[in-house]
């Protein structure tokens, strides 16, 4: 089984940030050596990593977070936030914990030497639900984002589903919901399992309407952040992936839409031995290296 390949030299160290409701959250922090600068003086963008939430991966997104660090040496800090799960702690908590961490992220700014107008969102499956949530937020609350990286992400919660939570190929949209039907490693059925989890069973009534558990739904698209978009050819979230992407480049913002042809769900964690896995390695840091500095996607 391949898995990702991270530098070992990078300093990784954790911090509690208060949450929206009483506690803290864990902030994980990627960062290459201190570089002596003075109090005034900015070094560098600020990554926030949101994690997948399926399944617990630390190993995974570290070796991640540590590889966007280390390649682009000293220009970015990475922030992994290590936000609560369903089932015990359903929807919006989630949500509301990541908002919180782009508020720690944003307070701390002197202490990291971030330069505000230059901070990126990301992350993969419900990570990336969770960071297409924040670019809208960030939007509405007029906190510049440079890039919104979304990886395989689950952007609609509704449409493919009942309202208790059992998936119906009959009423889904998205072709690639019927072809990859019993796939693995993410069977239509164990999305049916993620989304009463996390919504209940029944779904409540007032999230029929509610944008931030199917992103794909929300009002207003426009001067949303420039985004990556990547799917993958055997993944049932493939056409809501592309669809989000379409929404979003209607809107008139900035999009590229990256589709790995012949790759699973997962293919992002197997970078040392699958060819999309090493696509995705050299074109998202490429690409998150370009919009922090100013050059494009």
């Amino acid at each position: 089984m391949g898995r990702l390949q991270g530098p070992e030299s990078l300093l990784h160290h954790g911090e509690k940030a208060p949450r929206s409701t009483e506690g803290t959250i864990t902030v994980r922090i990627f960062e290459d050596a201190p570089i002596k600068l003075s109090r005034a003086e900015t070094r560098s963008v600020g990554y926030i990593n949101l994690t997948c939430a399926g399944v617990p991966q630390p190993r995974h997104e570290h070796h991640k977070c540590k590889r966007i660090a280390n390649d682009l040496q000293g220009e970015v800090v990475v922030f992994d936030v290590d936000y609560r799960l369903a089932p015990e702690h359903p929807y919006p908590t989630a949500i509301e914990d990541c908002w919180a961490a782009v508020q720690w992220v944003r307070s701390r700014a002197i202490e990291f030497h971030l330069d505000l107008s230059r901070l990126a969102v990301g992350g993969a499956s419900a990570g990336g639900h969770l960071a297409a949530v924040m670019a809208h937020l960030c939007r509405d609350y007029g906190y510049p984002l440079k890039l919104q990286l979304l990886i395989v992400p689950v952007v609609d919660m509704h449409s493919s589903f009942t309202a208790d939570g059992k998936f119906d190929r009959e009423i889904t949209p998205y072709e690639s919901y019927r072809e990859m039907e019993h796939t693995v490693p993410l069977p239509a059925e164990r999305m049916a399992y993620f989304h009463r989890q996390w919504l209940g069973v029944p779904r409540p009534e007032p999230s029929e309407d509610d944008w931030m558990i199917s992103p794909i739904s929300a009002p207003n698209f426009a001067d949303l952040a420039p985004a990556i978009v990547w799917t993958a050819e055997m993944d049932p979230l493939r056409d809501e992936g592309a669809a989000y992407a379409k929404k979003l480049e209607s809107a008139g913002v900035k999009v590229e839409h990256i589709c790995v042809p012949g790759a699973p769900h997962t293919f992002s964690h197997h970078d040392a031995i699958l060819e999309g896995g090493k696509l995705f390695k050299k074109q998202s840091i490429a690409a998150l290296a370009n919009a922090l500095r100013d050059t494009g996607l």
